[in-house]
């Protein structure tokens, strides 16, 4: 997939950047109603009942940036401009500079203004070993004010090494949760559209010992599949069957025996187009590459054992055969083949709630395939569910924690099985038709 495509397709169909009402306009009009379109000084100047040099008075500060400028004057015509560019951050790891330039480029076309911040997770680990620890507690007004002013997020995949919090003590990784909160909260209250672009990373890939040419053609394919209408109708398709459903119980060979509740819960159907109605709705942000449909369960409802082949567990590494028991909503016991101990750590980490059952999804791209970790990718996989803990507030649930860690299970090698209200809704990975069959 060409960059430019892939640029093009972000910015306008994805999010729909472009301009805003203009704050200033909307203020004025509820007291000077004629301010609108274009008029002349005298026509100002005979509804404001002043002299044209009064009128003239009135009118200059409105022409000063601060008010976005709300009247731009041409010899003795004055434009309203009623609208003003949408402000977009755009973090970016320095292998995806490209595509955050292109980004930008495709923002100023449609009279936008984006912000490049540029990271990845070696600069988060140099924050953290070479901050005081009291500076880690604080919340700069600038990043603060930065928050409350965007108007959308554009994350290019800045996740290349899941060791990267090793040997950095858990007082210093807590330091900052409040912080973190906070930002989330702000974001969540003005609802504030987010995507998050996959990349395929050197690093990544060498770390889960898999060809970085293969994740490169599956991750490109599935960012070129999430904009088909092949994939439009298969979210819509599984969005019916699953919409009101209120109990979901996953069983597998493996002793996978899960249950827990979506009553009242909405639905969220992934895909790469956003919408007023998706947004309102609380859904406010998602993945590219996209396909699939998703809930936050209700936190305190999840009882049972899920056992996941391999995860990524963020800081700490790749944990493998992990098994995972659910009591009242919380992991309250996990073991593994492999990285045994990783989870419970990373669980410290990230504090309260880190291990509350966050989100249950169903995988629909039909073009993604097994990366050994790439989260992004794998929990898009047709035939494949996730089950989420951590952070879930954003889309329809109730809990703000600081992390959100999915993991991956293919129903498709383990005789998987869904039952949604005692009837099976997914075998193998496959939704049943006949939905009356037990």
């Amino acid at each position: 997939m060409k960059l430019e495509k892939l640029a093009f397709n972000i910015v306008n169909k994805t999010m729909k950047i472009g301009q805003k009402p203009n704050p200033e306009f909307l203020k004025i009009n509820k007291k000077h109603s004629w301010m609108k379109g274009s008029f002349t000084i005298d026509f100002a100047s005979k509804k404001l009942k002043k002299s044209k040099k009064a009128t003239e008075k009135f009118l200059k500060k409105y022409e000063d940036v601060d008010y976005g400028p709300l009247l731009i004057r041409k010899e003795n015509k004055y434009k309203v401009k009623n609208k003003i560019g949408m402000v977009v951050k755009v973090l970016h790891h320095p292998d995806n500079k490209e595509l955050a330039h292109l980004i930008r480029k495709e923002c100023w076309k449609k009279g936008a203004f984006a912000s490049l911040v540029e990271s990845d997770m070696g600069v988060s680990r140099e924050l953290y070993k070479l901050s005081p620890i009291d500076s880690l507690r604080e919340l700069p007004k600038l990043t603060k004010l930065v928050t409350e002013n965007i108007d959308a997020t554009i994350q290019l995949e800045v996740r290349d090494w899941s060791e990267w919090s090793k040997g950095i003590p858990t007082s210093k990784l807590m330091a900052s949760q409040q912080v973190s909160i906070k930002l989330h909260d702000i974001s969540d209250k003005k609802k504030t559209p987010w995507v998050l672009v996959g990349w395929p990373h050197k690093k990544t890939a060498k770390e889960n010992g898999f060809p970085y040419s293969k994740l490169e053609k599956i991750m490109f394919e599935c960012i070129d599949y999430s904009f088909s209408k092949d994939i439009q109708e298969l979210v819509k398709k599984y969005t019916k069957a699953f919409k009101g459903k209120k109990i979901i119980r996953i069983v597998s060979d493996d002793g996978t025996d899960l249950t827990f509740s979506l009553k009242g819960r909405h639905l969220n159907a992934d895909t790469a187009f956003y919408d007023e109605k998706r947004i309102k709705a609380g859904d406010v942000g998602g993945n590219i590459p996209t396909g699939e449909i998703f809930f936050a369960p209700i936190e305190n409802s999840a009882n049972g054992t899920l056992t996941i082949p391999i995860s990524v567990i963020p800081g700490e590494g790749v944990a493998e055969k992990l098994i995972l028991t659910f009591k009242n909503g919380y992991i309250v016991k996990n073991t593994a083949k492999k990285g045994k101990g990783m989870l419970n750590k990373f669980i410290k980490n990230n504090g309260k709630d880190s291990n509350k059952i966050a989100e249950f999804g169903v995988g629909l791209n039909k073009k993604a395939k097994f990366t050994r970790g790439e989260i992004i990718i794998d929990e898009k996989i047709f035939g494949s569910i996730h089950i989420a803990i951590g952070w879930n507030k954003g889309y329809g649930g109730k809990t703000n924690a600081v992390s959100h860690l999915d993991f991956i299970k293919d129903l498709r090698n383990c005789n998987g099985k869904v039952y949604a209200d005692n009837k099976l809704i997914l075998n193998k990975g496959k939704l049943v038709t006949n939905l009356n069959k037990k």
